[in-house]
């Protein structure tokens, strides 16, 4: 008689022990070895949930500090566009502002790669049968038009994330909730082994 292990290979069955990896296990042993690699594949599957939810958390807060920081320019414009106030920016147009050397640094070392270049916030915004609104970019220049256009992305791309979020939470609660209900069944087989165990031996 052979049965076949998760892994799919067959294995022989002799006097009532089943032949795993060259040991002899009775089903007892068997059904808690199964258990615990459930477990163990359970706390895999939980690990790769908590740490997507951390990375998550981390582009969330970054794409908070980077919206506070990019609002305080909006008083940089009149509300034709002018610029008020042209901060790092020395050239002569009357409609770009460039963020602060600090800003600046700040944004290209962080915000840039993280948040534009990794595709989570749109730098651009395409109007059909016009130019492209060419978004701050690497050079931190930017009319009140490309200023407005990208605190709109980012703010549809934090909705967004807290949408995913709220939905990731849930399944990393229903996977914790599976992980306690696969280690409250092997503690109760273990229990049992144990109990069997010990009236074998009387």
């Amino acid at each position: 008689m052979t049965t076949t292990t998760a892994a799919g290979s067959a294995q022989k069955v002799q006097s009532g022990y089943f032949e795993v990896g060259g040991q002899a296990l009775t089903f007892q042993d068997l059904v808690v070895l199964m258990g615990f690699m459930s477990l163990e594949a359970q706390d895999k599957t939980f690990e790769s949930m908590f740490n997507e939810a951390q990375n998550r958390t981390e582009f969330m807060n970054e794409l908070n500090d980077c919206l506070q920081m990019l609002n305080s320019y909006k008083d940089n414009f009149d509300k034709d566009g002018k610029a008020t106030d042209k901060a790092g920016y020395q050239g002569s147009s009357d409609s770009l502002v460039k963020l602060t050397a600090e800003d600046a640094a700040i944004w290209n070392e962080v915000y840039y790669p993280k948040l534009v270049r990794s595709g989570l916030v749109k730098d651009s915004n395409w109007a059909e049968g016009s130019m492209a609104i060419m978004g701050i970019g690497s050079d931190s220049l930017f009319n009140k038009d490309e200023l407005n256009t990208f605190i709109e992305n980012a703010k549809l791309a934090q909705t967004n994330m807290s949408s995913t979020n709220e939905q990731q939470m849930i399944r990393t609660n229903q996977a914790a909730n599976k992980r306690g209900t696969i280690l409250q069944q092997v503690q109760t087989l273990l229990a049992t082994v144990k109990e069997g165990n010990s009236s074998a031996a009387r």
